[in-house]
């Protein structure tokens, strides 16, 4: 699966992820979520203006992700990063 940016400036591999997480910026009064890669590398994916929506976008990626993973296709699934 590949995850496209809320900028649409990132595609992400899922495979090279080892996290994704809600994170709040020193400074900044959207939510983030970001990942960690196999690098130990960060990426911002998308923000938000509550802790509640980032958390119904991170399960919005588990459903995803879940339904593709189960599905008979076989290609690349992509999930796109909401806007707030």
């Amino acid at each position: 699966m590949i995850i496209v940016s809320q900028d649409k400036g990132k595609i992400i591999n899922f495979d090279n992820m080892t996290r994704v997480y809600i994170t709040f910026d020193e400074g900044d009064d959207d939510v983030c979520i970001r990942i960690e890669t196999v690098d130990s590398l960060f990426e911002d994916l998308g923000y938000y203006k509550t802790e509640e929506r980032a958390k119904e976008v991170l399960a919005e990626i588990t459903e995803f992700w879940k339904n593709g993973a189960m599905s008979d296709y076989k290609g690349f699934i992509c999930y796109e990063m909401p806007e707030d």
